[in-house]
């Protein structure tokens, strides 16, 4: 590894740090997806990875009927 290589290793790594804290959630997240999906009827809906992943963001809950609207469109238009 050259000197430059070694130093654009340490610019990446210090914005996005390649380590454990992901990999750690991604096996028994992958463990109760699968486990789930042995569990519930054939021809079931399969329930996406993210729901077991902690980190998730939970998707923002409407506090009156002008956001569930918005929500509602934004969801119709491609937006998660």
């Amino acid at each position: 590894m050259s000197y430059r290589e070694f130093v654009q290793w340490q610019a990446f790594n210090s914005i996005s740090p390649i380590g454990d804290e992901r990999t750690a959630d991604t096996g028994p997240a992958l463990i109760r997806q699968h486990m789930t999906n042995l569990v519930s009827k054939k021809g079931a809906q399969s329930i996406p990875l993210a729901d077991y992943l902690p980190f998730r963001q939970a998707p923002p809950q409407p506090e009156n009927d002008l956001d569930a609207a918005l929500i509602a469109w934004a969801r119709s238009h491609g937006a998660s």
